[in-house]
């Protein structure tokens, strides 16, 4: 099942993916984490993906590395915003 709101399109280098993940399927505005699958298919070069809140900073560690000729996907999980403290 793919997210609502999520494209289904080939995503360009160091380019960004913004999904809205809270009132989706009963998921609460003021959740404190989700759980996603990421995944990756079609790639034409090798590369790596990572998952932050919106309005957050990049990470550098990579949540799924993939390479061209193959569908790769895990488990991410995550906080959904940035703590306040």
């Amino acid at each position: 099942m793919a997210l609502a709101g999520a494209p289904q399109a080939q995503i360009p280098v160091s380019g960004t993916l913004t999904a809205l993940v809270t009132r989706l399927d009963g998921v609460p505005s003021n959740a404190a984490g989700a759980a996603l699958t990421i995944g990756a298919k079609n790639a034409t070069t090798t590369g790596y993906v990572s998952a932050y809140p919106a309005g957050g900073t990049a990470y550098s560690l990579s949540l799924l590395s993939y390479v061209p000729g193959q569908a790769a996907r895990d488990l991410c999980l995550g906080a959904s915003r940035r703590s306040e403290a």
